[in-house]
């Protein structure tokens, strides 16, 4: 509820004709009481906002940098892709194997040359774009500048799939 006196929002303690109320008076007190000493009670406004209330938020342009991220997670997504096309289930996961002897390790380290040629060629288009002599492109793109190294598909069908035994 809302508490006025003369016009005057009440919030807290206040003083009347000489007397000091105490901040939770109005709380405590019945209406009549509160009435009594001329102090009208009001319900609260509760506005609610609608989308005719709301200001329309416009869709903002993405910023050179904000493309960048979601080139670089687009770029990983492709990336992943094609490791599941090896039998894995994404990059990062094949790329396990390429650090210790294993059946699979071939494969891996081949794919790991691989994924640094293409981080290393997008950082360099980058640079190209933040100087100027490139336009912006898509993750596909990027990743088909980098074709799957015929090497990673000889070394593939060498092997069985992951969770296949030997």
């Amino acid at each position: 509820m809302l508490y006025k006196l003369n016009g005057e929002i009440l919030k807290g303690q206040f003083t009347l004709n000489g007397i000091k109320y105490p901040s939770n008076w109005l709380s405590l007190s019945l209406d009549e009481d509160i009435l009594a000493l001329g102090i009208t009670i009001e319900p609260e406004l509760i506005v609610e906002i609608t989308s005719e209330t709301q200001e329309e938020e416009l869709p903002r342009e993405l910023t050179i940098a904000d493309q960048f991220v979601q080139i670089q997670a687009d770029i990983q997504i492709e990336i992943d892709k094609k490791a599941e096309q090896l039998g894995f289930s994404q990059g990062n996961s094949l790329m396990l194997y390429a650090g210790f002897p294993n059946v699979y390790q071939e494969l891996a380290q081949q794919f790991a040359t691989w994924e640094v040629s293409v981080w290393v060629e997008a950082e360099a288009y980058k640079q190209d774009i933040l100087n100027g002599t490139n336009s912006m492109i898509t993750a596909e793109e990027a990743v088909a500048m980098m074709p799957l190294d015929d090497a990673i598909v000889a070394v593939k069908d060498a092997y069985p799939k992951t969770g296949e035994t030997l």
